[in-house]
């Protein structure tokens, strides 16, 4: 039983670490570390990333923010909203042949984004 455990988890690719989260403006930038191919190919296979987002902790959506898997280590989410708060997660993928192997998901950021001014205190500001 221990050794088809270890075997299963030899087959995918090692989960993406370190995942980091800045934001300017509109925009919020991750980048995380490449991952380690698994020992499911026989020829070495790339590593592709899917970045997924959720409103709370733990619920990211199973659907990538990123329309194709990326090769590179990082991405730009410019589709954010303020006054909200995301959560993101990265997820490793490995193709080798016609199969498709995934790695458990990344660790956890999590970026806030402040209130818009409103309309009172932007007269505020300009009065002053």
């Amino acid at each position: 039983m221990n050794i088809l455990l270890l075997v299963l988890l030899a087959l995918h690719p090692q989960q993406a670490q370190h995942l980091a989260a800045t934001s300017s403006g509109h925009d919020v930038t991750l980048s995380w570390s490449q991952s380690v191919p698994g020992a499911n190919c026989a020829a070495p296979a790339a590593i592709t990333y899917s970045v997924l987002r959720g409103p709370s902790a733990g619920l990211e959506s199973g659907v990538p923010l990123n329309p194709t898997p990326l090769t590179t280590t990082g991405f730009v989410d410019s589709t954010v909203v303020l006054g909200q708060t995301y959560y993101y997660v990265v997820m490793a993928s490995e193709q080798c042949g016609t199969l498709n192997f995934s790695a458990p998901r990344s660790n956890e950021m999590s970026v806030q984004f402040p209130q818009p001014p409103t309309a009172a205190v932007l007269q505020a500001l300009v009065a002053n």
